[in-house]
């Protein structure tokens, strides 16, 4: 199982190289219903739900 580096509130900022929600596996965007509302950090089996005004983690979804 992936171990998340970061929580819930951690502000990756606005120069964050994010990932978009095209890159991240279909059956977790179906599973999670993910949408481009957000942006997405995917490191090491980990998906993070990113705010796209505050940078802030919303949502961690571990290893899938």
């Amino acid at each position: 199982v992936a171990m998340h580096r970061y929580n819930v509130g951690y502000a990756f900022g606005p120069s964050y190289s994010y990932v978009d929600m095209g890159a991240l596996p279909g059956t977790v965007v179906t599973r999670y219903h993910l949408g481009p509302r957000f942006r997405y950090v995917h490191e090491n089996g980990v998906i993070y739900v990113v705010n796209p005004r505050t940078y802030r983690v919303v949502r961690v979804i571990p290893g899938y």
